[in-house]
C-alpha cells in the first residue's frame, strides 16, 4: 500500500526462500511495488506486504499487467469478472488478502536485513541478474488451504516456455492498444509477440499525415516498463499478428539508414541479459518505420497477392489435399 495515498498495488514479483521465517522479494526498479517500498524505508519504517502463492490465474495476469499509477489491480480484475473480488483484511499488515488464495505469507520488508537473492532463471531464458543483496521479508503469519494447489511457471528459454505467457501477452497487448489509441489517431492494431517475451511489438496504422508513423512508434516504445526493445510500425494492410507477414513488411519497406531510429537512456532491468550492471539499468530502444513513405505512398509499388475469393475457392476445391 502506498503510505501517502493508501493505493493498494498488486504486482507479480519473484520470491526466494531464505529460512523458515524469512523470504526475499526481487522487484524491477520501475515497478510500483518498489516505489511503495522505498517510501516506507525513507520514513524509517518496514514495508507491510502480502505474498500470494497459488491463486486464480486471472489474479496473476492482472498483477503482471502495467496499470496506471493509483489504479488497483483488484478493481481491474473485478471489472473483467463482472463482480467484486472477495478479500480478507489481514490483521498483521492491514492489507486486503485474496480470499480464494491457496497460500499467503504476511509480513514486513526490512531495510536493514540484507541477504543474498538469486541466481534465478528469468523470463528471457537466462540467469541474468546473478546474486543481488536485497532487503528481506520477516514473515508474521502463513495462511493456507489443506493440500494447496500451486501453479508453477518455469522460465526456460523460448519457445520452450510452457507457462501462462500467452494469456499475459493478450492482456499486455490490450493495455498497449488502449494507451496508444488514446494518444495517436488511425491506430488499427497493436500486438506484442510472446516469442520475443514482449521485446518485439508492432502497431499498424492508417497513415494520415507526415510523421504519423514515427508518432505511433514513439508511443509504442515509450510506455511504462522496459519493453518493447523493438517497436515496428506498419501500414494497415499488414497483419501484425502474423510474424512472417510482419517480417516481410519490415524487410521490404525499410531502408535501414532512413527507417531505423535509436532512442538512448531508456528504462531497463537487471534481468536483461544484454545490459551489464555498470550501465545502471539503462538501455536503448529501436523504432522501425516499415510503412510506405508518406510523401510518396501512393506511388509505392503495389503488392502481389491472391484475391480472397480465389483463395477461398481453391481451398474449398482442394480441401482433401490441403491440410
Amino acid at each position: 500500500r502506498d503510505p501517502d495515498t493508501s493505493w493498494v498495488n498488486l504486482g507479480a514479483y519473484r520470491v526466494m526462500y531464505q529460512d523458515p521465517t524469512h523470504v526475499s522479494i526481487y522487484i524491477n526498479p520501475d515497478n510500483h511495488g518498489l516505489l511503495h517500498q522505498e517510501k516506507y524505508f525513507k520514513a524509517g519504517k518496514p514495508c507491510p506486504v502480502l505474498i500470494s502463492l497459488g491463486h486464480d490465474p486471472l489474479l496473476f495476469a492482472v498483477a503482471s499487467r502495467r496499470m496506471p499509477s493509483g489504479y488497483c489491480e483488484y478493481d481491474f480484475m473485478g471489472a473483467i469478472r463482472g463482480e467484486p473480488v472477495d478479500v480478507i483484511v489481514e490483521p498483521h499488515t492491514g492489507l486486503p488478502m485474496p480470499a480464494s488464495s491457496e497460500l499467503v505469507l504476511a509480513g514486513e520488508i526490512h531495510a536493514d536485513d540484507i541477504r543474498p537473492e538469486g541466481p534465478f532463471g528469468e523470463v528471457f531464458g537466462y540467469y541474468a541478474s546473478g546474486v543481488q543483496q536485497l532487503p528481506t521479508v520477516e514473515v508474521k503469519a502463513v495462511y493456507y488451504r489443506n493440500d494447496p494447489i500451486i501453479l508453477g511457471n518455469p522460465p526456460p528459454r523460448p519457445p520452450r516456455q510452457v507457462g501462462g505467457g500467452g494469456g499475459l501477452a493478450l492482456l499486455s497487448g490490450e493495455g498497449m492498444a488502449d494507451r496508444i489509441k488514446a494518444s495517436v489517431s488511425g491506430v488499427k492494431d497493436v500486438f506484442s509477440h510472446q516469442l520475443a517475451l514482449g521485446h518485439l511489438a508492432a502497431v499498424s496504422i492508417e497513415q494520415q499525415y507526415p510523421g504519423h508513423a514515427m508518432q505511433a512508434g514513439l508511443a509504442l516504445s515509450g510506455g511504462p516498463g522496459h519493453r518493447p526493445r523493438y517497436a515496428i510500425v506498419v501500414d494497415d494492410d499488414v497483419n501484425i499478428r502474423d510474424l512472417p507477414e510482419l517480417l516481410w513488411a519490415m524487410c521490404t519497406r525499410t531502408d535501414p539508414i532512413k527507417d531505423i531510429h535509436i532512442i538512448e537512456r531508456t528504462t531497463s532491468s537487471p534481468v536483461e541479459p544484454i545490459i551489464p550492471a555498470w550501465e545502471n539499468n539503462l538501455m536503448s530502444r529501436c523504432i522501425i518505420d516499415a510503412t510506405r513513405p508518406y510523401e510518396w505512398k501512393d506511388q509505392f509499388p503495389k503488392t502481389v497477392d491472391i484475391a480472397p475469393e480465389l483463395r477461398a475457392r481453391v481451398a474449398e476445391k482442394w480441401a482433401d489435399a490441403i491440410q
